[in-house]
């Protein structure tokens, strides 16, 4: 039943309770069971309505590094032009036909995590985190809308989404930054050779190059965001032994909403005069 139908439905059923015992001689039982019916429909309806959060709320909790997930259930080109940073593109379109990818991101969730939905105003977002509630998420929050997060100037990051079900998000220098100075326990992975890391590195990274990661696995821990980097770019425009981290990781059966390539790598953050440290990976 749609939710104007809901609607009608309850002015109707209100109105002949209140009415009908008037004209008709109903017993006051019959009339009390009419007026529960009434109010049931307009409780389901209330219950069904997802719990708002505040673009500001929402900050907050970032800035205080508290573990939330966060779904941007608009479509590509709208995520690609601009999302929140931390944002795992979750579109309403492909979750509506049950996309295995998204599925298993949700298989991965566990039920009592906090999940924060949103899209340009909410109404998207809304319906997803009511389908999400009644999957069994506890704790499930509807965000204002990214126009709202926009008009208190909150920072904002682009991303170029790759084709393919399971695909790590790739990020660039000004999403890497804001993950490395604003949350604490996001892990830097550097893939690259150990050679090349004692030369020179992004502060607080560690090193697992790309031919120690199968059997070094038990030392990414999986509930953490995690950013791969290699050299830097190359001619396709992207460091491939990091995305091949990635794509280990994932196949692995790691969350790949929690996983990221730093498209730059390490030549575009240095150049930036970003921190960066000299040493061998076991200072």
């Amino acid at each position: 039943m749609t939710k104007l139908k809901e609607r009608k439905l309850f002015v109707v059923l209100f109105l002949f309770a209140a009415l009908m015992p008037e004209f008709t001689g109903w017993k006051r039982e019959h009339f009390m069971r009419a007026r529960l019916s009434a109010f049931a429909l307009r409780s389901k309806e209330v219950q069904e309505r997802p719990i708002r959060i505040s673009s500001k709320e929402l900050y907050e909790r970032k800035q205080k590094r508290e573990k939330i997930l966060l779904l941007d259930v608009r479509e590509k080109n709208e995520f690609e032009e601009e999302h929140i940073p931390g944002a795992l593109h979750f579109p309403k379109s492909q979750f509506d036909r049950k996309d295995p990818a998204l599925m298993e991101i949700l298989e991965k969730t566990p039920k009592d995590e906090m999940v924060v939905t949103y899209c340009g105003a909410g109404h998207r977002s809304g319906w997803v985190a009511i389908s999400l509630r009644k999957m069994g998420f506890k704790h499930v929050w509807n965000l204002d809308g990214i126009s709202f997060w926009k008009r208190y100037r909150f920072p904002l990051v682009t991303g170029v989404i790759v084709k393919g079900e399971e695909e790590p998000l790739r990020i660039g220098t000004e999403e890497a930054w804001y993950m490395y100075r604003s949350f604490t326990d996001v892990l830097f992975v550097d893939v690259r050779d150990v050679k090349e890391f004692e030369e020179g590195h992004i502060e607080g990274a560690v090193s697992i190059p790309l031919t120690e990661l199968e059997g070094r696995l038990a030392e990414i821990p999986q509930d953490k965001d995690k950013v791969f980097y290699c050299s830097g770019t190359d001619g396709e425009g992207l460091c491939s032994s990091s995305l091949s981290a990635a794509r280990i990781l994932i196949h692995k059966g790691f969350p790949f909403g929690k996983i990221k390539v730093y498209e730059g790598g390490f030549g575009a953050w240095k150049s930036l005069g970003l921190p960066i440290t000299l040493g061998d990976r076991g200072s």
